[in-house]
C-alpha cells in the first residue's frame, strides 16, 4: 500500500495522507477532484466550499510519501512528487469538457447526464 499527501507550499506543510495502491490510482484520484469541480461549475446542485487547492493550485502538489507493509505493519519513505495542482487542474479541466461533449454528442439517444452534470440547453429555433 502507498502513501501519498497534498503539499501546500504557502503553509509549507503536508496535508493528512491518504494510502492507494499506486502511482496511477493515486494520480487519477486527485485529478477527479478537479474534474468534479469543474463538472459541477454550472449545475443545479448547490455548491460546498471550493477547497484551497482548487482555488490556489499553483500552490499545490501531490507526493508519494512512502509506503506501509500491511504484513509487518512498517512503513518506508520516499519522498516523490508526482503531479503539480496546475497539472491536475489542466487534466481535470480537459476531462470535463471531454465529458460535456460526448454527452453532449449522444443528447439524441437514450443517455442521461450524470446527476448534478450541467448540460446546455438546445436553443429553441
Amino acid at each position: 500500500m502507498q502513501i501519498y499527501a497534498i503539499y501546500d507550499r504557502v503553509a509549507e506543510s503536508f496535508a493528512t495522507p491518504v494510502y492507494f495502491l499506486n502511482d496511477g490510482s493515486a494520480v487519477r484520484a486527485f485529478v477527479e477532484t478537479f474534474t468534479r469541480h469543474y463538472l459541477d461549475l454550472n449545475s443545479d446542485q448547490p455548491k460546498e466550499k471550493t477547497p484551497d487547492f482548487i482555488l490556489f493550485k499553483e500552490n499545490f502538489s501531490f507526493y508519494r510519501l512512502g509506503s506501509f507493509d500491511e504484513a509487518n505493519g512498517t512503513f518506508s519513505g520516499e519522498r516523490i512528487e508526482l503531479i503539480t495542482g496546475v497539472d491536475a487542474a489542466r487534466q481535470g479541466r480537459e476531462f470535463a469538457l471531454k465529458v460535456r461533449e460526448d454527452l453532449r454528442a449522444s443528447q439524441n439517444s437514450d443517455v442521461e447526464a450524470p446527476a448534478g452534470v450541467w448540460m446546455p440547453q438546445e436553443q429553441e429555433k
